[in-house]
């Protein structure tokens, strides 16, 4: 199981929880490196990265909350 699991979405249809899931990563780096990558082109209006280990959110963008 990778460390860093992402997640992301729009304000108007967020989906909740799991359905929200958008990629697990072994690195931090990885981890946002492709979901600001996303985030930039507009696929979402918000993203958060959560350190499965530590159960910490350890970055976030948009509507989401760190």
């Amino acid at each position: 199981m990778n460390r860093y699991i992402t997640f992301a979405g729009n304000s108007y249809y967020a989906a909740g929880g799991a359905n929200d899931f958008f990629g697990s990563y072994k690195t931090k780096e990885e981890a946002m490196k492709t979901v600001k990558l996303a985030y930039k082109k507009g696929h979402f209006g918000w993203w958060n990265v959560l350190d499965v280990k530590t159960g910490q959110v350890v970055a976030c963008d948009g509507f989401a909350q760190c």
